[in-house]
This record gives structure tokens, sequence and C-alpha cells, in this order.
């Protein structure tokens, strides 16, 4: 007794019956292990064995290539964790196996992936040692919302340019801030709602409400808002603050009241938190806000986030009772069309073919996928019963309509614009939405 002594993996165990019992050492045996098992295999390792080699790269490796999103994604094809310099230490190792393996990813990981549909970050993303600093330790990031905490150590990778990197920070006095370190960029979890609000009637703890004030012109530049505005949930506020930066096309029909669903907020209220149901039961995302006024404002990305471009379609309420307006955004690269028939549906024919779905759950009926009418010219004003609004996607307003010609194209003077709201307190402000 008290006489133990050091063995090295490297001398020959005994064989019985020609049989070496070395099998519990075979290169899949460490999955079986939980975390705290591997790391009582680590600090004991240097008296007992010799540490086996990778033994937490490897594992870390197999846990990411396991570990699925929602549409079955893996997470190694999204995010992935290293250092560039020396590597990470096997402390930081065991932190990122806590991360895979016990956190879900889905709402940062598909914020992510639509940055990088929209080209602002290219996946794999790098989780590096200075990005798992930002929480010392499982407390700290457990003190705070898990999509929240998730997005304090990836949301650099997302870079919108000159305006920034996509970056929360903490402003020393329990605050936080988003894309710059500014006191006029601050965010809110959380804020002070009534009881009877209609975010307040579908909150997650995970994923918290949000107030702030950053907006985008219609050349792209971020400004701050007087009032603030309301976003359903975190990661609603993460897509919506993405796509209000995304390049692309747009065509818009201006409705009244009347032609839309009373109950077609409500529902897509609901769905900005997964699982998403009904027409939008295949939506990539939800995104619900609120301006001053009650004045709201929701979008659904209805394509894939593995697709190679993005299609965003919205309803947003106007400054004035019966005004409605339903809009389309894609980054779908333009068909070769004749001048004559400069359509929505025939520039963009893929986009296009999510529109049938929105009309309908805009409008509060069934969509059935069988249904062929779905790219049609005609349908586009049909279906929305109102004004085609033509626009210059390089204004900063969303304002000036056309009358509903029939000769006239559903779009015209249609180019790369960055993707931004109406201001509806009157303001001259963002060209789709923010």
């Amino acid at each position: 007794m008290g006489n133990a002594q050091s063995r090295s993996t490297d001398r020959a165990w005994p064989s019985f019956r020609g049989q070496c019992l070395d099998f519990i050492h075979r290169e899949d045996h460490l999955d079986l292990y939980s975390l705290i098992d591997l790391g009582s295999i680590r600090a004991a390792a240097p008296f007992l064995i010799d540490t086996p080699p990778g033994l937490l790269s490897g594992r870390l490796r197999r846990a990411l290539h396991a570990k699925r999103l929602d549409d079955g994604t893996r997470l190694d094809t999204v995010v992935s964790f290293g250092d560039p310099h020396s590597g990470l230490e096997a402390a930081e190792e065991l932190k990122c196996l806590w991360l895979v393996e016990h956190q879900r990813w889905d709402e940062a990981a598909d914020a992510l992936r639509f940055a990088s549909q929209c080209r602002f970050c290219q996946l794999p993303a790098i989780i590096t040692r200075e990005d798992l600093q930002r929480h010392r330790t499982k407390q700290a990031f457990l003190a705070e919302p898990r999509v929240v905490a998730l997005w304090k150590m990836v949301g650099r990778q997302v870079d919108f340019g000159e305006l920034g990197r996509f970056e929360l920070f903490d402003d020393g006095h329990g605050g936080m801030r988003a894309i710059k370190d500014e006191e006029a960029f601050q965010i809110r979890l959380s804020p002070p709602l009534p009881a009877d609000h209609r975010f307040q009637q579908h909150t997650d703890p995970h994923n918290p409400i949000v107030a702030h004030r950053i907006s985008v012109y219609g050349d792209g530049q971020d400004h701050v808002r007087d009032d603030d505005m309301v976003e359903a949930s975190f990661s609603s506020y993460l897509m919506h603050t993405i796509s209000a930066r995304m390049y692309g096309s747009h065509t818009s029909i201006d409705t009244q009241r009347h032609k839309i669903d009373a109950g077609v907020m409500a529902r897509l209220d609901r769905s900005v938190h997964r699982p998403f149901v009904g027409n939008v039961a295949g939506a990539s995302a939800v995104m619900a806000i609120e301006y001053p006024a009650g004045v709201h404002h929701r979008y659904a990305v209805l394509t894939p986030l593995d697709h190679p471009f993005a299609t965003v379609y919205g309803v947003r309420e106007g400054p004035r009772e019966d005004q409605v307006n339903v809009l389309a955004v894609t980054t779908e690269p333009r068909a070769s069309v004749a001048d004559d028939e400069l359509r929505f549906s025939q520039m963009y024919p893929q986009s296009a073919a999510f529109f049938p779905r929105w009309m309908y759950l805009v409008a509060g009926l069934e969509y059935d996928d069988d249904d062929t009418s779905s790219s049609s010219g005609s349908e586009e004003g049909k279906e929305g019963g109102g004004d085609v609004s033509t626009h210059d996607d390089g204004s900063t307003s969303h304002d000036a309509d056309t009358e509903n010609d029939d000769d006239a194209p559903a779009i015209a003077n249609t180019e790369d614009a960055p993707m931004a709201v109406e201001d509806n307190g009157g303001g001259k402000e963002d060209s789709t939405h923010q």
C-alpha cells in the first residue's frame, strides 16, 4: 500500500488466451466519458498513465460533427474552435466541449448562416481564445440568456464593413451595446412592457425581448432613432439587424387593411420562436418588430439557410390606420429578361415562387403546395389587392407609388441597395425594413 507506480501506455499489456486487454483504449472510447470524467483523466494522467494524445481535441472534433441543428445541419459546418497562434489549452477545450454538448446553438448558428448567405461572414466561424474569454466562467455564461451569451462569442465574426462588426459590448454598468461601443448603440434586454403586450405572450428567458434605437438609412448608414423599437426576441433582433443591411432587389404592394387577415400578426408573433408552423413552417426565421405608436412589421426568411441566395417577405403596417404594405427582398441574381417583362416574377423566378405562400398567410388562407399559380406576374397584383410600388433602391424612401396600370412593370428601377425600414414617424429613413 502506498507504493503506486507510474505505468506508461508504451509498455505492452499482458495477454490472456492470446488477446491483449487494451480494448478500452480503442479510438472512440473517450466518447463514453462525461466531461467530469475527462477532467479527472486529464488531472490524473501525469501520475498514473500517459495522457492519450488528442484526448480533448479529438472529442471536441467529434462532438462538433455529431451536433445537429433543428434542420439537420451539422454544427461543425457553422462554427469551429481554435487559436491561430498557439492552439487552445486543455482547460479551454473542456470549456468548448461543454458549450457544444450542453448548449443549444440553433438561434446563434442560424444568424451566422444567414450572415454568410448575405456575404457578411465566412463559415465555419472560428471561435478563438479571445472569444471564449468573453465568459470567464461557466457561471458567467449561465448568468446571461443563452442566445445572448453565445452571440457574445461569435458576433464579431459578422462584418458589416464600414458599419462595423455585429459585436456585443458590456458597458460596465450592467448594460449592453451592439455594433459600436457607444452609448447611443445601447440595447436593452427584457424591457418593461405591459403585461398584455403582444410580445409578452410568447417570451422565452433564453431568447428575450429587445429594445433599441439602432436603425439604418437607405444609403446603408447606421443612425439612432428618437424612440425605441421593440424586437420580439433576441434571435429576431439578430436576423433583423443582418437583413436590414443586406443588399438586394425588392418589390412591394400597398393594400388596404381589410384585405389583410386580422390574425396574421399574432400568428407571426408566435413564430418568432421555433418551431415555425402553418404557412411559415418552412421558414428559416421570423422577425417581429414594433415601432412607436403601435406600428408593427413582420418578416420571414423563406429560403433555406444553405440556399445560394436569401429571400425575405414582409408585411408592414403604415402610419395610417388603413395602410398595409407587403414586400419581398431577395439577393437572387437577376434573370435576363426583355425590358417589357420587368416583373418581379420574371426577373427573380425562384424568389417569386414563395410569393403565394406568403400572400396566403397574410390573407389568412391555407396554402396548397400543389397550387401552380405561384409565379405569374398578374398574380402578384391580384393577391395583394392594391397598388404595386415602384422603387429605386438607391433612394432613401419607399413612399412613391405607381398607379395600378396593367402595362406597368411590377417592379422597376431595381438596383442593389441595403434592406432597411421606412420611418414610421414621418421621417426619412430605411428603404425596406428596420
